[in-house]
Formats: C-alpha cells, structure tokens, sequence
C-alpha cells in the first residue's frame, strides 16, 4: 500500500511538472508577466511562488522578466452575475490564496458603461470597505447611456475581461495576458494594449511617446526635481495609446495608493498598487481630442482661469528685501517689459512661517501690493503647508494658535502630533481632510489676505514634503511604512515625506499621500473663492493628482538651467494637458544653477508660449528677470514677449474652450495628424490649440533648425509665405527667430498691443484678425470675451467665417451680453488664390490695404465686432 501511494504520489509530480512546465513554455518573452517585482529575486523564490524561472530567449527580450507567472495561475472564475443599471455585475472566487499575504478569495466586478464612450471597470471586496478616492468621479458622467461604442466579452476560469471599440474594432481592454492579483496590500491587474504607441503616464520626466521596453513608472508624489523615470510631484495615472489606423484610446487607473504602471513589448500595461481597489476608466477615443474630452468629463472639467493669469510672472527665490522687488519692477516698466503678476518666495515671510511676512527687510510689502494693483498689476506670494513649531521667544504665531485649539493637524500611528521638519524648521502639517482644518485654512487665507491683498496664491512642498524621513522620531515598523511590496519609487514611501501610518481624519497617509496636494488645492481654492464668490482665481500647486486642473494651475517644478530641461517643457506640456491641467508651464531660463544669456533668450521665446509664463529661480544663482541681459538678448526676449501679448485672447478663448468643451490649450502634431508616423513621436514642435504651428530653438549655439511639416498648408506667421512643401525642412535662425506658422482654415483673434502694457492694459487694444483661408476658400475661428474674471458674468463669443471673398463677423450675444465694444482695425487674409486682388470692403464701405507675399492687409477697419449687426468684409479678384 505504502509502494503503491509512492508511484501514485510520483506521478502526479510528473503530471504538475508536465503541466506546469508546459504553461511556462507557452508564454513568449514579450509576454512575460513579472512574478518577483522584490528585490533579490532568485530561482528558488520564484519557484516557491510557483512561478516559472527561465531566461530570456537570446536576442529577444532580453529585459524580459525570469520569474513570471504561467498560464492561469491562480485563476478567479464567476461564481455568480446579474444585470445591473449600466452594465453588469460578476462575483467572482477562487479556492485558494496565492503567495500573496492576505489574497482575497472572493471579490464584485462592477462593468459599467459611464457615457457611451467611457466604460468602468471597478472590483472591490464586498467583505471589508477598502479606501477609494471620494473625490474625482464628475457628477457630469453619471448618465445612462443606451449605446455604447463598446463590445464586451468576459472569458471565465480564468476570469478575464475584452472590451473592444465595435466602431473600429480595436481591442482596448485585454486581461487575459496576466493573472489577476488581489491582497490587501498588492493589486494587479494587466491589459494587452493594440500597439506600442503609448503616451502619458505622469508625473514622469520622460519622452513623448514612451518605451515599451520593460520601463516601470512608480507613482508616489515626491519632492523630486525632474529626472528621468523617477517619480516626481504628482500622481497622473492615465495613458492614452493607439490602435490601427491611428484611432486613439485610454485609460486611467483611479487609484491613490503608492504605485507602478510597468510597460512591456507584447505590447502591455500593467498597474500594480499597494492599496485600495482597482478603478479603470477606459476611454473608446477614437480621436486623441476625443481622449482627451472622455477623461476631462472623469477628472472634471479645467479650471478657466482669469484673464490677467495668461500674462507674464516674474518671481524667484532669493530677493533680499522689499526693496530688490522694487528694483526690478521699475527696471521691468524702464525698459518696457510687460508683466502682469510680481511673486515672492519664502524670503518675505517672518522665520519662513506661513501666513507672515518679514516687518523688518519686507516692512513695505502690503503697500508694495497696493502700487501694484494701483498699475494694473497682481501679486503672488507662496504658501507651504507645514507650520512652523520653533517661534522666537516672544513671538505669537496665531497660524499655529488657532491650528493647535481646532486640532487640525496630522498625527502619527500613537495619536500624538506628527512633527515633520520644512523651512520654519519643525512643524506641524495640517489635515486637509479634517472639516475643522479647512475652516482654520480659509480663516488664516482670509486674515493674510486682509494684511497684504494677494490675487494669486502659489501653494508649494504640498507633496507633502519634510526634510526628515517620516518625522523627527522617524516612522515605527509596520505594514504601513514598510510593505510587503514597495513600488519602484526613488527610496522608500517616507523619504522625504511624512509616515505612511500618519493619521488624518478620512484615512492614513498610505491612502491619502497622493491626494494631499490636491485636496490642498481644493480647500485653498474654495476658501479663496469664498473671499470674492463673484470672481475666478488663480492658484498654483506644485503637488497634483488626477483632477486637481479643476482647481489649479502646475509648474513642473525645480527644474535647472540647461538645454535639455528646456526641450522636456514640451512633452511636458503635452502629458499635463492630457492629464487635464492644461494650465501649465516650466520655469523659464531654469530654476537651479546660474542661466546665461543664450539660453534664457531661447527660454523665453519657449516660454511665450506656455499657457503660464513664468521666470523663476532659486536664491545664490545670477538674476534672470529679462532686464538683466545685453540690449540684443533683450530685444530679442521683447519680440518673444510681444507675440506672447498679442496672443493673449487667442490663448483666452481656448482656456474657455478647454473649460467649457474639454479641451486641450496645447497639442501634439499627433493630435491633428494621427496617421502621420513622424508625429507619433514629435516633441521639438507644438500646436496652439488646432491653429498655429511653434517651433522653438533648443539647441546651444544654433544657426539652423529642422523642422517638420505634416502634408497640409502652413503659411510663415512672420512673413505670409506659404512654406509650400511637406516633410522635413532646415531654416536658417538665428538669436531673434521665433520659427511659427499658422495652419489653413485658421482665423486667430490677436490684439494690436501697445507696447510695455501688460493684459489688463491691454484689453481695450484694437484687434488684428488672421484670417488662412483653406485651399477650398473657407476658414473659421472665435474669440470668447468677457470682463476676464467674473463668475457667470456678461460676456460675448464671437464667431468668424470666411469663405472665397467674404469674411462674416458674427456675434452670440447672450441675454446679458458683455457691452465693450470690441474695434477690429486690422485684418490680414492669408492664402488668397493669388496676388490679383482689389477692392476690399467692410459693410460696403471701401477700405484702404495693401499686399505683401501674397497676403491682403486690410486697414483701417474700425468697425466694432460685438454688435448686433454684423461685420461683413468683401474682397475681389481680377484677372
């Protein structure tokens, strides 16, 4: 008997082996789903998980993970399911854990369809509630769609889950390549993706289109200046891809928790979290713009930001007093520079705490702010979230007074108060999350407003970041601070941050560290907006996740003063804009390290173009506010600055349309050309909304540039000539070139400024209107005007259209239309068929004009936009 058990227990060895060996064979390199993400992985941990063990086949992947999981391990199956509004809900089992601690045996799948075009992939465990983020889902997608643009296939033992687009027959949503992994602390779900262009997936200092080569992107908000691949300020899990055809999908992982999204060259994507539940949003496109649209209606629509915020802001970190700010102001209005905005740093608080400024070296700042309101200008100054704790003696700090009396600040694992160490030194970090708190936050705003109005307010080391890892008695053991699995993040999840196990009202650190920044944001823009209901305002954060556009602006943070940290602003204007911030900008001439001249002058031309313009840098570097440089390196930057000022309601009427109809301010040549394959990877070059083509220089010393041209019309916005070619193009340049070019069908509302004004000076300018006529003769555009900052107030859109020798200006006038009139006395009309024109007029009256390359310029126009009647301008040809 004991014989026979022998052979009957050798055979089933066999029998697994056989099996097991086989389900490891099937599984090419590419496909390989890593099993041992740890540290100090080797042959006999992977096997004891039951994985498979093998190297990579020589000459394919040769990243490819050794340890990997086989076929249908550790499968779920449906145990039951059931029709539910909007989709369909399964429960699904397993019979035994796998490796993981704490797997979870049974758990709800919830697929729903959120819009026709937006479906939702939830799956939690109905025995235990589990954190989820509360608050990014909008209110504006709940709807009930009765078509989708989707087909669904679930796939069981294993339990698996294929969403496919019916309209272009993409596959977008692929489980089956992996297993799925749910424990309390790692939660893993992989999707097979349609093509290895993938975009996205931030915060990251990356390229445009990212690798597929193995490449690992950790999730967990840092004070980080930006590297590449690390992780740094912010939390955007969200990547867009494409398909065949060039059809463009996405998705987006709502998870707060520390986390990896790990792309591999099946093509794959992975995420794996630590925490939470899984949350995918999976966006059916099919056009990048439509991409775009379905996660702005998820995260919440932008912010529209106020006029004035789209002009010129000066700051840095590092001015002596309130008299060094007085210098460059006046040096700025001397020369001619226009601004809007003046900043101050942590230099003009008293000891660095929050809610003070300096009465000796800054005794003259709030009267310093009223000046500047008195000239048309605003101010900013920073805010950090951390109060200080270590006073002078004899000093009252009522911040912390009130803080300590309405208990609003965080706690470690034992209840006592979590001291962390920032700029005042020690300090407390308050709880966003706690009700009290955020009463307390709006009370101290209010008060600091009251001593030194600001208009802005720039909210910053809201990782949160401490120069102490965890606290100054640093973090106790636990799962919380030290998991079972720490994702591929810079050190480990209390470096430089807070405890994991810290306390706050809603949850711990483990679940809300991602989310401080943004609810941050959100408390500093609703206690702002409680001070003036009427108006719309401008905050600034550095930290961000999934939704925080809807109330701040970002800048990418410390960047440095080189060439390369100036081409990776594009890219990273083109990830925030998907990621919904399309208010976005670097730090122009670079944050750490002394700039010099050429540099600063080609950054500043970069700049112009950002949706927010900003010159800022670091204390013990030269200055490099624009004054500062040789008169042709100033010249040059006043050119830069100039477009930027005539530009502004072009930039105006977008940040309205990215508000009201989800769109993006910037895009990729991708966006309008999405068969094009050089533009699947273009980052030297961007798009203004759907119209005007920029191609900054980004190198040292250049006298030449390439630059591409999708196979379309573009015509020089310098010269009027059309570029009249397709592909790549080399263009002599030099310090004073701004290379820009503005597209077919294209009509841009541009101001007439005057020169040294800023915005607000500005508003009453007359306008030039570009008019690029189609090769069909027809060309659109609008200009959304209103008084740049009231909520819900007066307003107009204008709407423009020409087609062959006829140009209508027509205004929307709503019933509480905005009365200023709006004088176009330029229009120039770009693409005629030929030179052979006469005659323009404007309502039938005779117009003087001119021509230069083919272009007709139309003066004096003087004729008011925003009127019930319309504006009609006629033009001839002869032959």
């Amino acid at each position: 008997m004991e014989r026979m058990l022998k052979v009957i227990m050798v055979l089933g060895l066999m029998l697994y082996g056989c099996k097991s060996q086989s389900s490891c064979l099937i599984i090419q390199d590419a496909f390989r789903i890593d099993c041992h993400p740890h540290p100090n992985m080797n042959e006999s941990s992977c096997l004891e998980r039951g994985c498979c063990w093998k190297d990579p086949l020589a000459g394919s992947d040769t990243d490819a993970p050794k340890c990997y999981y086989p076929a249908e391990f550790s499968p779920y199956r449906i145990d039951s399911m059931e029709s539910i509004k909007d989709g369909m809900k399964y429960t699904i089992v397993k019979d035994k854990p796998s490796y993981v601690p704490k797997d979870i045996l049974r758990l709800d799948v919830y697929v729903t369809f959120v819009q026709g075009d937006i479906a939702r992939v939830r799956i939690i465990d109905p025995a235990n509630e589990r954190f989820e983020v509360p608050y990014v889902f909008s209110d504006e997608a709940s709807t009930s769609p009765k078509n989708t643009m989707f087909d669904l296939t679930i796939t069981n033992d294993p339990f698996a889950i294929l969403i496919k687009n019916k309209r272009t027959g993409d596959i977008i949503f692929n489980s089956r390549i992996g297993p799925l992994i749910y424990s309390d602390q790692f939660i893993q779900i992989s999707t097979l993706l349609p093509s290895h262009n993938v975009y996205g997936l931030g915060e990251h200092r990356n390229s445009y289109k990212l690798q597929t080569t193995w490449q690992t992107l950790a999730f967990w908000n840092r004070d980080q200046p930006p590297v590449i691949n690390h992780n740094l300020y912010g939390t955007q899990p969200v990547a867009m891809f494409a398909g065949k055809e060039g059809n463009k999908y996405g998705i987006f992982m709502l998870n707060s928790n520390a986390m990896d999204a790990v792309l591999q060259p099946a093509p794959a994507l992975t995420f794996r979290t630590i925490g939470g539940v899984i949350d995918l949003f999976i966006y059916a496109g099919p056009t990048a713009f439509d991409v775009v649209r379905q996660h702005y209606t998820i995260v919440q629509r932008p912010h529209f930001q106020p006029y004035w915020a789209l002009g010129f802001h000066l700051c840095r970190y590092g001015y002596k007093d309130i008299n060094e700010v007085r210098d460059v102001y006046n040096r700025m209005k001397f020369i001619g520079f226009p601004y809007d905005i003046q900043w101050t740093d942590i230099d003009a608080m008293k000891n660095r705490l929050v809610f003070t400024f300096d009465d000796v070296n800054w005794s003259g700042l709030p009267e310093f702010v009223h000046e500047l309101h008195r000239n048309n200008m605003k101010y900013t100054p920073i805010n950090d979230p951390c109060i200080g704790i270590n006073l002078p003696e004899g000093m009252t700090y009522p911040a912390l007074e009130e803080g300590l009396k309405n208990d609003v600040f965080i706690r470690d694992s034992t209840g006592e108060l979590l001291v962390g160490r920032v700029w005042p030194g020690d300090c407390y970090f308050p709880d966003f999350t706690s009700p009290k708190a955020v009463e307390w936050w709006g009370n101290e705003i209010e008060k600091f407003n009251a001593t030194a109005p600001f208009d802005g307010f720039w909210i910053d080391m809201n990782e949160p970041a401490s120069f102490v890892p965890g606290s100054v008695k640093g973090c106790p053991a636990s799962e919380l601070n030290d998991p079972w699995y720490v994702p591929k993040v810079i050190g480990n999840l209390y470096e430089k941050t807070v405890c994991p196990s810290a306390l706050q009202v809603m949850s711990n650190q483990y679940n809300l560290h991602n989310l401080y920044g943004f609810i941050e944001s959100k408390v500093t823009f609703e206690a702002i907006t409680n001070l003036t209901p009427e108006k719309r305002h401008f905050v600034l954060s550095r930290s961000t996740f999934a939704g925080s556009g809807h109330y701040a602006g970002h800048w990418t943070g410390d960047n440095w003063s080189t060439w390369s940290d100036l081409y990776y602003s594009i890219n990273e204007m083109f990830n925030f804009n998907l990621f919904g911030l399309p208010f976005v900008g670097a730090d122009i001439c670079g944050f750490f390290d002394d700039t010099n001249e050429e540099l600063c002058t080609r950054w500043m031309q970069l700049g112009a173009f950002y949706p927010f313009m900003r010159n800022h840098n670091t204390i013990n570097v030269v200055p490099q506010d624009p004054t500062v440089f040789s008169e042709p390196a100033r010249q040059a930057m006043l050119v830069a600055l100039y477009w930027r000022y005539r530009l502004i309601p072009f930039y105006y009427t977008l940040s309205y349309e990215s508000h009201m109809n989800l769109r993006p301010i910037i895009n990729s040549l991708m966006f309008l050309y999405e068969n094009d394959f050089v533009c699947e990877t273009l980052d030297t070059q961007f798009v203004i909304g759907t119209s005007i083509m920029v191609a900054p220089v980004l190198n040292e010393k250049a006298t030449s540039i390439n630059i591409y041209f999708p196979d379309d019309t573009w015509f020089d916005l310098n010269t009027f000539e059309n570029v009249g070619t397709t592909g790549w193009i080399t263009i002599p340049v030099d310090i004073n070139s701004v290379p820009m070019y503005i597209r077919r069908g294209s009509i841009v509302p541009t101001h007439i400024i005057t020169k040294g004004k800023n915005a607000i000076e500005n508003r009453d300018s007359k306008f030039l209107l570009y008019v690029v006529l189609h090769p069909t003769k027809m060309a659109t555009g609008n200009l959304f005007w209103d008084d740049g900052e009231s909520v819900n107030g007066s307003s107009t859109m204008i709407n423009f259209l020409a087609f062959d020798q006829l140009l209508s200006i027509n205004a929307v006038l709503p019933p509480d239309p905005y009365i200023q009139p709006l004088i176009v006395d330029e229009i120039v009309i770009i693409g005629l068929a030929d030179s052979h024109v006469r005659n323009p007029t404007v309502n039938g009256a005779s117009k003087p004009f001119s021509l230069s390359r083919g272009a007709l310029l139309i003066h004096n126009v003087a004729s008011n936009m925003n009127s019930e009647d319309p504006v009609t301008v006629r033009w001839e040809y002869f032959v």
